[in-house]
């Protein structure tokens, strides 16, 4: 078991393996300590970038305002 507390979602790239198409995406707990994760469907993948965005607060400053550049 893990805190989510201060914890980063990295998403990554899909990836070939055995013929198949794997989605990964990586926990980061602290700069020495990452977990990585694989699911087998886009649809999966998104659902776990979404709940886990939710459970550990994560905002992005473009969620909330537009960045024009004059």
């Amino acid at each position: 078991m893990h805190s989510l507390i201060q914890c980063f979602v990295k998403e990554g790239t899909p990836e070939e393996y055995k013929g198949m198409t794997i989605y990964p995406f990586t926990l980061i707990f602290s700069p020495s300590k990452k977990k990585e994760y694989y699911v087998e469907t886009e649809s999966e993948y998104k659902a776990w970038i979404s709940y886990l965005k939710k459970a550990t607060g994560y905002a992005n400053i473009l969620d909330y305002y537009t960045i024009k550049v004059y």
